[in-house]
C-alpha cells in the first residue's frame, strides 16, 4: 500500500468523527437539518487543485489527502475550515434546496458558515496550491 493510500486509510476515520460532531452542531443550530444524515467523508489521493469537494446529490464530501499530509499546520486548516465548509454546501443543500449561485457561495452557504458555524465565509482556501 502506497504512503498516500495508508495515510487516507488512517486519517479517514478521524476526519469522519470531526464531521460528525461538527454535523451535530449544525443540526443543533439548524433543526430542519436533523432528518439528514452527515455526509459520507472520503479522502480522495486524486484531487490536485482543491482541497475540498461536495457531491451534494449523493450526500459525499471528498477531502484531498495532499493537503492533510502536506504539514500539521494544514491538517489543522482542513480540519477546522475546509471541512466545516463543505459541510455546510451539504447543509445548504439539504435544508434550502440549490443554491442560488452557481459556485454554491450564495446567502443561505453564507448564512450556515456565519451564523451556524461562526466562521467567515470564505469561498477559497488560503493554503499554497500542491
Amino acid at each position: 500500500m502506497s504512503e498516500l493510500k495508508a495515510f487516507a486509510a488512517a486519517a479517514e476515520p478521524v476526519m469522519t468523527k470531526e464531521a460528525k460532531k461538527i454535523w451535530r452542531l449544525m443540526q443543533h443550530k439548524l433543526p430542519e437539518l436533523k432528518q439528514f444524515d452527515c455526509p459520507e467523508i472520503i479522502l480522495n489521493n486524486r484531487l490536485r487543485s482543491t482541497a475540498g469537494r461536495c457531491w451534494m446529490q449523493s450526500n459525499k464530501i471528498d477531502i484531498a489527502t495532499k493537503y492533510l499530509m502536506h504539514s500539521q499546520a494544514y491538517q489543522i486548516y482542513v480540519l477546522k475550515i475546509i471541512l466545516p465548509h463543505e459541510l455546510a454546501h451539504q447543509a445548504d443543500f439539504n435544508v434550502f434546496g440549490e443554491s442560488e449561485l452557481a459556485c454554491g457561495h450564495g446567502k443561505n452557504w453564507q448564512f450556515i458558515m456565519t451564523k451556524v458555524l461562526n466562521l467567515p465565509a470564505n469561498k477559497y482556501h488560503k493554503m499554497e496550491r500542491l
